[in-house]
């Protein structure tokens, strides 16, 4: 079974990937920057996945299942919110990074 978390930390994933994708494609064409963007894309890919995961089990391990009052209630729909964030962050940040490396690697 799939939770939310688990959709929004794919959706991060997906989205720097796609982003990476994209900005590869717009910097000109050639099979060369395509797997560039491809390579910086994953990576990026993976670091979100794995930072969204963290911040998520620090958080989460912080709430407490008895303690089930409004600023907990509060706090999770927080954590929701930032991941909601970090996927339009996730993407923004990818375009630059993936230009940057593209023409520093293949001009």
């Amino acid at each position: 079974m799939v939770s939310l978390w688990d959709m929004l930390t794919f959706m991060s994933g997906c989205t720097a990937w796609g982003a990476a994708m994209a900005a590869a494609k717009s910097t000109g064409t050639g099979n060369a920057r395509l797997m560039v963007g491809a390579s910086v894309g994953m990576a990026l890919a993976i670091g979100c996945i794995f930072a969204v995961r963290a911040a998520g089990q620090r958080i989460f391990r912080s709430i407490r299942l008895e303690e089930q009052t409004a600023r907990s209630e509060f706090r999770l729909r927080l954590v929701y919110a930032a991941a909601a964030l970090w996927i339009v962050l996730s993407a923004i940040l990818s375009v630059p990074i993936t230009r940057l490396v593209v023409r520093l690697t293949v001009g």
